[in-house]
């Protein structure tokens, strides 16, 4: 070794021990001793404006952290995550990336103060409408067409829009802090006729509607009556067993106008008089002593209605009229044997005005009697309209008689 160090000096030594060494690494299998392991966790750097925000990211298998401003997480599973930041007077903010294992993803967050202005879109057809804006703080914009109007304090904001030969057209909206409403408005020709609502209590009340150029329609319950003519329009009523009910409203062009109807129930007789009558409203009018002995009384009994005599529509009809007389030939009948024949009353009392109403609580005689006149196997009937109780109050009976027999004297066969 000193020979050698004489000979070659130090340099030499050094190379021969590098090459031993070199020698001594080439032994034996040495590739899977330089080979790096498969990364299976990433990093995520989380940014965060205010700094002192509180930030709550998630992720994969119920990952969460909280903390306070920026932070970088390490050993993370692969997969989506994330971040959500808050902070008093601020309006939240949250982002979302995708941490990949052995990199380093980052989520910046940037938290604003809450909006204080809104943004309001009108459009108006046609676009050489002039539309007018006013809202809160007295605000006031005109302009032409369509417009974006921006920096508006939250509040209710209305726009008219006008043009010649159309129509005025308006409409309203709220306007919220950091959102965007909108506003359209279409100007239309004038319009020459108006609507009508008709609205009636009860639903199957049935109205007649009349008004300008003859117009009339008849309809059941709830109707609204469109392209009317400017005018006058009356509406009326009727229902069986309810008072009847009328109104009028003037229709206008371009506008819905209303009629409301309701109609009262007749009223009930709980605790009525011995005989009333209906008024021309429907208001039941006692009988008092001095009109029972009025004589105003009409009182009709019939077995048939021919031409010319009674007129029982009158009695159907509404209201209620006078049937007028019957003939003498109505009175009368004579039925073949072991038959019979229907007879018929009515009572009716003349109020003030000289219209004959029908009695409500009449009394009336229906009497059959087997001998009469000595005719054998004969049959009468007889009506009476109080049962001849009035006599009692010195009152005379307004009483007519029908009579029919099933046989005849052997004389008249």
């Amino acid at each position: 070794m000193k020979e050698f160090f004489r000979t070659h000096g130090i340099v030499g030594f050094l190379l021969a021990l590098v090459g031993a060494l070199l020698l001594a690494g080439c032994g034996g299998d040495t590739a899977s001793d330089n080979t790096l392991p498969t990364p299976t966790v990433g990093s995520l750097n989380v940014n965060v404006n205010p700094a002192d925000a509180t930030v709550v990211v998630s992720g994969p298998e119920s990952f969460t952290q909280t903390f306070t401003g920026n932070q970088l997480l390490i050993d993370l599973k692969p997969g989506q995550y994330a971040a959500n930041a808050v902070r008093e007077g601020y309006v939240d903010a949250d982002s979302q990336i995708n941490v990949v294992a052995g990199q380093t993803s980052s989520i910046s967050i940037i938290l604003l103060p809450p909006p204080t202005v809104g943004f309001l879109n009108v459009n108006v057809t046609p676009a050489d409408a002039t539309v007018v804006v006013t809202g809160p703080d007295s605000f006031s914009r005109s302009f032409t067409g369509n417009q974006f109007l921006a920096d508006l304090t939250p509040g209710q904001y209305t726009a008219i829009a006008t043009a010649p030969g159309l129509g005025d057209a308006a409409s309203q909206n709220n306007v919220v802090a950091g959102q965007t409403s909108s506003i359209s408005l279409v100007l239309l020709p004038p319009s020459t006729v108006g609507s009508l609502n008709v609205n009636v209590t009860p639903p199957d009340a049935t109205v007649v509607v009349t008004g300008p150029d003859s117009f009339t329609q008849t309809f059941t319950g709830n109707q609204f009556l469109t392209d009317l003519a400017s005018g006058q329009y009356a509406a009326m009523a009727t229902a069986p067993g309810f008072v009847d009910a009328a109104t009028q409203t003037n229709v206008i062009a371009g506008h819905v106008s209303t009629i409301s109807l309701v109609l009262l129930a007749t009223p009930i007789i709980t605790e009525a008089p011995r005989a009333v009558y209906r008024d021309g409203q429907g208001n039941l009018i006692p009988l008092t002593s001095n009109g029972l002995q009025s004589g105003q009384f009409v009182f009709y009994a019939w077995l048939e209605d021919k031409p010319l005599g009674i007129v029982t529509t009158e009695l159907t009809s509404t209201p209620v009229s006078d049937p007028g007389k019957p003939l003498v030939s109505e009175q009368m009948e004579y039925a073949p044997s072991f038959t019979q024949n229907l007879a018929c009353a009515w009572v009716g009392y003349t109020d003030d005005t000289g219209v004959v109403r029908p009695v409500i609580g009449a009394d009336v005689r229906w009497e059959i009697d087997q001998w009469w006149s000595d005719r054998e196997n004969s049959m009468q009937f007889g009506a009476s309209d109080d049962n001849r109780v009035a006599l009692g109050y010195g009152v005379f009976d307004d009483q007519a008689d029908t009579r029919t027999n099933n046989a005849r004297l052997p004389a008249q066969r």
